[in-house]
């Protein structure tokens, strides 16, 4: 695990080392389409085609939502009690509310947890709020920024990212073969084995290349409140998810628990910047939240290693 751990520190290093290069900005269009259009659906086909399809897997489903759902109202909770207007409300409740399962969350639970916990997090990925998150974070930026936009146009932009989700087609693939009966042992062992050996590296480059590195410039009380996000971030999740396991009488995989302490959401940088979101603010979120739980989660693989 120590080797594994240097191997991927290493990849964090020389993504930030080309991010300062002239070559930064092709580099990081690059490993973001390969992390998300490319290995993004490989790894979601993979985890669909091999995890159970039972009663269990149905009452996690229902674990994840509540968790997520329950989690983004807490935020929303949290923003309105806090935050001096409707941008800061919707930047710390969209902070609190969406993490990065889909992208840190697949290194994580692969570097921590093997291939079980990759499937976990990708069922937790794609299940928990039922429909993109992006598309639900969208609209909540577009209403607190004062965003006209027509509710044709809102359809429209939610349809577009809907079917332009590369990772979700590839969970829609392997639950229509597995509804045919379309068995491919063959195939999804070497597909795992290469998985394993891709996931971790390849998005802790990208993680190097896209962390921000120039100096945040927060207005006075913005870290206040923003720490106070964070903390709200790392102590409800882990309670709401043991609450509603309680509640559904099932044990919650420790892969959950690691979704629930994942940082910020990285595609938040972008909503900020395009609808003028407290862009400081969130990066200040996005950024530490990125450092704390992958150190977080280096030092348990030291650990337990």
């Amino acid at each position: 695990m120590l080797v594994t751990l240097a191997e991927l520190a290493a990849s964090v290093a020389v993504g930030i080392a080309i991010q300062q290069t002239r070559h930064g900005p092709q580099a990081l269009r690059a490993g973001w389409f390969l992390s998300f259009s490319v290995l993004g659906p490989v790894v979601t086909f993979y985890a669909f085609s091999t995890i159970a399809l039972d009663d269990r897997t149905a009452l996690m489903a229902g674990l994840a939502a509540l968790t997520v759902w329950s989690t983004l109202g807490v935020g929303y909770l949290y923003g309105s009690l806090v935050g001096r207007d409707l941008t800061e409300r919707a930047a710390l409740a969209i902070s609190i509310g969406f993490s990065n399962t889909g992208f840190v969350g697949y290194i994580l639970a692969q570097t921590l947890f093997g291939r079980r916990g990759l499937q976990l997090m990708v069922f937790y990925d794609q299940i928990a709020f039922m429909i993109p998150a992006i598309s639900i974070s969208t609209a909540i930026v577009r209403v607190h920024a004062g965003t006209t936009v027509t509710d044709r146009h809102l359809a429209s932009d939610f349809l577009r990212r809907l079917l332009v989700n590369p990772p979700l087609a590839g969970t829609l693939v392997a639950l229509a073969l597995r509804l045919v009966d379309v068995r491919m042992p063959g195939l999804l062992g070497p597909l795992g084995i290469g998985i394993v050996h891709t996931v971790g590296p390849l998005g802790f480059l990208v993680v190097g290349l896209s962390v921000p590195l120039g100096r945040l410039a927060l207005e006075q009380g913005e870290v206040v409140r923003g720490v106070g996000a964070m903390a709200v971030r790392y102590l409800v999740g882990p309670c709401l998810l043991a609450l509603w396991a309680l509640v559904l009488g099932l044990g919650a995989p420790t892969t959950f628990y690691l979704a629930t302490v994942l940082p910020a959401a990285t595609h938040l940088l972008v909503l900020s910047r395009l609808y003028s979101l407290r862009p400081p603010l969130i990066r200040l979120l996005v950024v530490v939240t990125t450092v704390l739980s992958v150190t977080g989660a280096f030092v348990y693989a030291a650990v337990r290693s």
